[in-house]
């Protein structure tokens, strides 16, 4: 759809690509890159890969396909890796960064600075991670003993646009706010950071915010902001190694499911209120 995977995010194809070829080209393996826009029926997809060699194994970004999507894309009986997401219940091979842990780090980061009052920044956009992010902020709150207020809940597009807008009308109607906000991704953080701004508040004396994925424009943002590096070459490096691992095998052989660590990046973002 487009919503998570744009143009800000360029740099995100380009680190996985590098990760990538890192070990191609140390083991002479040839990496085709393909690309479909948004509206390219999953149909067309599916008869490419049916019609191609079954030689070929595809490593795929799985950042914004739906559940249907991977069982329709498993179904094909090809080997392949989707990278950047994952889920329980379908029989595939999966890398993607730990959600439940880089998000323990960043809101045990608030709690450290002493924050009691923290909400969520949120989108609906149908993005797995998105999702594994909202359940592990409600799982790691209750596990620091931190009050979840549906308040303080702020559901945003995944654009900064739409996120600044958002943001917007949010401030509109909001009785009250925490005193810091987990972001599930830098440009929902980035654009609600405008909003904020634009209607006087200061970050981070006012309101802090915490961002996942550490983009490049969250170094540069004012204050710049505190966020989660996810480590995109070990991801697209595992996938790989676990896609050369199933050559030759049974596509629906034991599945393989791994969660890559990532760490919190601390700038000026964050208010300590100790």
């Amino acid at each position: 759809h487009g919503h998570t995977i744009n143009a800000s995010h360029s740099f995100f194809i380009d680190s996985y690509i590098e990760g990538i070829n890192e070990i191609a080209h140390q083991q002479g393996i040839t990496i085709e890159v393909g690309t479909y826009t948004a509206n390219t029926p999953l149909s067309t997809i599916l008869s490419t890969i049916g019609q191609a060699s079954p030689a070929i194994s595809y490593l795929i970004l799985g950042t914004e396909l739906s559940e249907e999507d991977m069982e329709a894309l498993i179904g094909t009986q090809r080997t392949m890796v989707f990278m950047d997401t994952l889920t329980d219940y379908l029989p595939g091979h999966f890398v993607t960064m730990n959600n439940t842990d880089t998000v323990y780090q960043a809101i045990s980061h608030l709690q450290q600075y002493g924050h009691t009052r923290i909400g969520l920044i949120k989108s609906s956009v149908t993005t797995k991670n998105f999702h594994l992010r909202e359940r592990a902020f409600h799982q790691v709150m209750q596990d620091l003993d931190l009050p979840v207020d549906e308040n303080f809940i702020v559901d945003v597009d995944s654009t900064f646009d739409g996120a600044y807008q958002g943001m917007l009308a949010h401030l509109e109607s909001a009785k009250d706010l925490p005193t810091a906000f987990f972001c599930t991704n830098d440009i929902m953080a980035l654009g609600s950071m405008k909003a904020l701004h634009e209607r006087g508040f200061h970050i981070p004396e006012d309101i802090s915010l915490v961002g996942f994925d550490n983009i490049p424009m969250s170094e540069m943002s004012s204050p710049p902001l505190t966020t989660i590096d996810v480590h995109k070459h070990k991801i697209a490096q595992n996938a790989l190694q676990i896609l050369l691992s199933r050559q030759g095998t049974r596509a629906c052989n034991t599945s393989v499911k791994t969660v890559i660590d990532g760490r919190i990046i601390c700038r000026s973002s964050v208010c300590d209120l100790r």
